[in-house]
């Protein structure tokens, strides 16, 4: 036996054992909720007792008071809603539990959880939060790496602007690190909502990245950065990633390569079969490839300075507002931003490309309406349909 610890059992004693769910890259002024989860280490039923979220300073961000027993050696959850701080760069949250007549205070908080809070102009926008992982999409450790997904427009919250990173979140459990694996990164719009119909080719997507990447053990996000930013204008957005390696070399000690993968749509990712071997620079043909009904966990961090906000009002034409109207925007097509109007028919798209603008709005039963002119950058839209 490696390892063994004689522990005293005492009556009363909650653990705060570890902070879940976080988001790692928010903005200034996001409202988020974030887990901490405790764990009764005492041999009695706990009593009423407190869960806050706290950062470096102590200062209490969140909390929620927790009233209902809970068993000995049972766990739990407290879903902690708080807005983030007005900081730029590193910051560090922790978990507490407070509860009188506790008998143990070195397991009162959790170890700190990083976050890197995003300057302003700057989203990073987080695509799956499972814990559920896969050894195959995007990453596997046997034959060659070749992954491609769909994420939803309506994933983007809205936002069009420039996409200048991306990250995978993984659990490499390897047997050893993989510095230095080249690898494309490939990005586009697409109409399509699933991959049934086949691959979306290279020529149809940009390269944004060509280069190394160091595949180390570990569960962390595993950053792309984008030698060419991309434009994104809303809606649907194909990910490629391709692996330039040798389709042998994790062969031997790259089992325990997985990432985190959030279930989707039928057809939502496909990937080479393992086993499967392309020469540098080739696709595969439609026929091969396996589909899957999950998406790798993704951060696409997008930088909205450059865009613009369009408002205005929807009426029929008695020159009423309506209310309940679907309104529709962005370059690349009419469906990549949407929003519906209020009970007064206003609407508004907060980060649409500035530009050439031209909106759509629909509803059953009346025709549709359309307006279109130029949305200059920085600057608010006004728009009427």
């Amino acid at each position: 036996m490696d390892d063994f610890r004689i522990e005293e059992i005492l009556d009363n004693d909650m653990e705060a054992t570890s902070v879940t769910n976080l988001n790692t890259a928010p903005s200034p002024g996001d409202q988020i909720t974030t887990g901490v989860t405790y764990t009764n280490k005492g041999s009695k039923n706990s009593t009423s007792f407190t869960v806050q979220l706290v950062d470096d300073d102590n200062n209490v961000l969140g909390e929620q008071t927790v009233s209902r027993p809970l068993a000995a050696g049972a766990s739990a959850t407290a879903n902690i809603k708080w807005t983030v701080p007005n900081v730029i760069g590193e910051f560090a949250v922790r978990g507490r539990v407070v509860m009188n007549g506790d008998e143990c205070g070195r397991n009162n908080e959790t170890l700190p959880a990083e976050m890197d809070i995003q300057k302003p102009g700057m989203r990073a926008i987080t695509i799956g939060t499972s814990s559920d992982v896969s050894d195959r999409a995007p990453f596997q450790y046997y034959g060659n790496i070749y992954t491609e997904t769909i994420y939803k427009g309506e994933d983007f919250g809205n936002i069009a602007g420039t996409i200048r990173k991306l990250a995978f979140k993984v659990r490499f459990g390897m047997d050893q690190d993989y510095p230095g694996v080249p690898f494309r990164l490939y990005v586009g719009n697409t109409d399509k909502d699933n991959l049934f119909s086949g691959w979306i080719p290279t020529s149809y997507l940009t390269k944004v990245f060509e280069g190394p990447l160091d595949l180390k053990r570990g569960v962390y996000e595993l950053e792309i950065p984008f030698d060419v930013p991309f434009e994104y204008a809303g809606g649907n957005l194909c990910v490629l990633l391709v692996g330039d390696h040798d389709g042998t070399l994790m062969l031997n000690n790259g089992y325990g390569m997985a990432s985190y993968v959030s279930e989707s749509d039928l057809g939502a990712t496909r990937a080479l079969r393992s086993g499967s071997y392309l020469e540098n620079g080739t696709e595969p043909s439609n026929q091969f490839g396996n589909y899957y009904t999950y998406r790798p966990n993704a951060i696409v961090y997008i930088d909205h300075s450059k865009t613009v906000s369009i408002s205005g009002v929807v009426k029929d034409a008695d020159g009423n507002p309506m209310s309940g109207v679907d309104v529709c925007g962005g370059a690349w097509n009419t469906a990549g931003l949407k929003t519906v109007t209020d009970k007064d028919g206003k609407y508004e798209i907060p980060y649409h490309p500035a530009g050439y603008a031209m909106l759509k709005a629909s509803m059953k039963g009346y025709e549709d309406g359309n307006a279109s002119g130029m949305a200059n950058a920085g600057e608010a839209a006004t728009m009427d349909i």
